[in-house]
């Protein structure tokens, strides 16, 4: 989701939407994310000035970092500010059929053979199905 600016009270009201509480979060010392631990999130942080791991914990950003770097290298970088959600979830669905030594189109396909079409109408579509369905109803349409 983008990001209008860093400041603590946006940052929080975007965590308490997206993120379970007594999830740990690893961040940086970016002072926004200081009270975390009293809204019920597990809280750890490195300090980037000092290094990228904190040795007394082993607690890093390196992961999360690395695969940012990657994801921005494959957004096409005229989509990131419109239409790269789409871009995005064919990142991390590649990403994750990679993990599990699986082929995406394979995966696709399972995932859309499990659908229920007769169901699916366009109020009904999640976001996630909309484009899906109205592929769907532009095939059946023309059969």
């Amino acid at each position: 989701m983008p990001v209008r600016n860093r400041t603590k009270a946006l940052l929080t009201a975007i965590i308490r939407a997206w993120v379970e509480p007594g999830t740990t979060i690893i961040s940086d010392c970016w002072a926004a994310y200081n009270d975390l631990s009293r809204q019920g999130y597990t809280h750890q942080n490195m300090n980037h000035r000092i290094g990228f791991v904190n040795h007394a914990t082993g607690v890093h950003t390196n992961t999360i970092e690395g695969y940012w770097h990657h994801l921005k290298v494959y957004v096409d970088p005229y989509c990131r500010k419109k239409g790269y959600i789409y871009q995005l979830a064919q990142y991390m669905f590649a990403a994750r059929c990679a993990a599990n030594n699986v082929d995406p189109f394979t995966m696709f396909l399972h995932i859309v053979a499990g659908i229920d079409w007769s169901t699916e109408t366009p109020s009904s579509c999640t976001s996630f199905r909309r484009d899906l369905c109205h592929l769907y109803m532009q095939v059946t349409a023309h059969a």
